[in-house]
C-alpha cells in the first residue's frame, strides 16, 4: 500500500545541504509539485486506479491521510520539509491537508496523466458495508 523512503541529508559548513534518496525502485514518468500551499488548504481527496506516486515535502508540512477501499486509514502522519518521502501505490485514497502557510511538495508518478486514472467520487472508491 504504501512505503517510506529515507531522506538522507549531507551537511557542509561551506556549501549548503544536499538531500538525497537512494535503493528504491521506481520508473518516472512524471513529476509535479505544488507550491505555496495555504494553511488548512485541502490536496488530494482522490486514489488512482493504476498510478503510483511517491510524494517528498519540500517546505512547510503536511498531514497524510491514507486509506484503503474500505476506508480503514492505512497511514496518517505529519510530514515535514525533507522528512521521508513516502511511495503510495494504486487504489489509496490520498488526504493532504497543509499544516502552515508556504508548504510545497513534489510527486513522482510512474505513469503519464490520464484524467481516466482518477478516482475522484468517494462512492466509487469506498466499499459500502453490506
Amino acid at each position: 500500500m504504501y512505503k517510506k523512503i529515507d531522506i538522507c541529508k549531507v551537511s557542509s559548513d561551506v556549501q549548503s545541504s544536499l538531500y538525497f534518496a537512494e535503493n528504491f525502485n521506481f520508473k518516472t514518468k512524471r513529476f509535479f509539485y505544488v507550491l505555496d500551499i495555504n494553511m488548512g488548504e485541502k490536496r488530494g481527496a482522490h486514489a488512482h486506479k493504476e498510478t503510483s506516486q511517491l510524494l517528498w515535502v519540500t517546505a512547510g508540512s503536511l498531514m497524510i491521510e491514507a486509506l484503503d477501499e474500505r476506508g480503514d486509514t492505512i497511514l496518517s502522519e505529519k510530514l515535514s520539509a525533507n522528512s521521508d518521502a513516502i511511495l503510495f501505490d494504486p487504489y489509496v485514497w490520498l488526504n493532504i491537508e497543509s499544516l502552515q502557510d508556504g508548504t510545497s511538495f513534489f510527486c513522482l508518478t510512474d505513469a503519464n496523466y490520464s484524467e481516466d486514472d482518477y478516482i475522484r467520487n468517494p462512492k466509487d472508491f469506498f466499499c459500502e458495508e453490506v
